[in-house]
């Protein structure tokens, strides 16, 4: 397991804690229309390294913490304040998941 890994037992919380994240910015400032996601019929195998999943949420920071406090392990927080805030963590298929600030 990578130090990036989403625990099994953990990964169920995670993702909802992201869905919720995602849900409350959405509420908050509507995201552009987007071509890409779930409905785009792309399939690929498990243990992607490229983000194969984005969340944008309101508290990057915030987000990050809870997810640490549910024993999930995320990247440093990374990008330019002025362009864009993210980090990354992993499921337990290894792909990568990107949460960013918008």
């Amino acid at each position: 397991m990578s130090s990036h890994t989403v625990t099994v037992a953990g990964h169920r919380a995670a993702a909802s804690r992201l869905i919720t994240a995602t849900r409350e910015r959405a509420e908050s400032d509507p995201p552009p229309v987007s071509a890409l996601g779930p409905a785009s019929g792309i399939q690929a195998k498990p243990g992607l390294t490229w983000a194969t999943c984005n969340f944008a949420v309101a508290d990057l920071r915030r987000t990050r913490s809870d997810l640490h406090k549910l024993g999930c392990e995320t990247s440093a927080i990374e990008g330019a304040p002025e362009i864009c805030l993210f980090f990354t963590l992993h499921d337990p298929d290894g792909n990568t998941l990107l949460t960013t600030d918008r």
